[in-house]
């Protein structure tokens, strides 16, 4: 067993001096101090990038996104009275007359800021005509003059709101109301005044709507019985906020 045991070492020492290593240790690792990240480096490249980055986004902002974008910036480029103004409403489809559907609301809160400094610029009782206007359409005429209009007559005043877009009229969707008489009917001499007026959902304001699209609506407006329906509401009601569509500026 002895003599068995030495020759089975004896194997095991020669077939383990028969396996060559796979790899060889040529040098020792040393140390050298540390290399890298280079701290300051990375600081002055990042500051490189992000300044540069942010120069091209304000370029690119002032190339492609000319509006305003602040009411500090309205007013120091405008020559005009700025009275205030009104921040996006999410929900001009659903509930258009955001006054009824909030009182505390931001926007509800802005539209009485609106109210009071139009108040202080109309002095005078009574006979006050509004226009509401813009270049380009949905950019808010009818929300502005609904929700005005509204404001003005919860604080008590007899407010009348004219409908004179007569391309693409909204107001009678807004109060939900017949669109079958209105503006168009009057100065066609088809219908009277008092005809044509409305009673809206809300205390104090009536509602005058465009009526039928007329083919030559342009033309209409220019005509007298438009200056006729001006001076008579003027006569009857404390405001007479009237929405113009961009096609009759010109």
């Amino acid at each position: 067993m002895y003599v068995y045991l030495l020759e089975s070492k004896a194997s095991t020492v020669i077939a383990k001096a028969a396996i060559l290593p796979e790899i060889r240790v040529i040098e020792n690792a040393r140390s050298i101090g540390r290399t890298g990240p280079n701290k300051s480096k990375t600081i002055y490249v990042s500051a490189g990038i992000s300044f540069i980055l942010a120069a091209l986004i304000g370029l690119l902002r002032t190339s492609f996104f000319e509006r305003i974008e602040s009411l500090n910036e309205l007013k120091s480029i405008s020559k005009l009275s700025v009275l205030g103004a009104i921040p996006y409403y999410e929900h001009i489809e659903a509930q258009p007359l955001a006054v009824l559907e909030n009182s505390r609301s931001n926007i509800t809160e802005s539209l009485r800021t609106l109210r009071t400094n139009l108040q202080y610029l109309l002095t005078k009782r009574g006979g006050n005509v509004i226009l509401v206007s813009s270049l380009h359409p949905s950019e808010g005429k009818t929300f502005v003059s609904t929700n005005l209009s509204s404001i003005l007559a919860k604080a008590g005043k007899k407010v009348a709101l004219v409908d004179f877009d007569l391309h693409k009229p909204k107001v009678h969707k807004t109060f939900k109301i017949s669109n079958s008489v209105g503006v168009s009917g009057i100065l066609t001499n088809r219908k009277q005044v008092k005809e044509c007026i409305i009673n809206s959902v809300i205390e104090n304001l009536d509602v005058i709507t465009a009526g039928p699209i007329p083919p030559n609506a342009s033309e209409l407006i220019l005509s007298e019985k438009t200056a006729e329906l001006v001076r008579e509401l003027k006569n009857n009601y404390d405001y007479e906020i009237i929405v113009t569509s961009f096609d009759v500026n010109q």
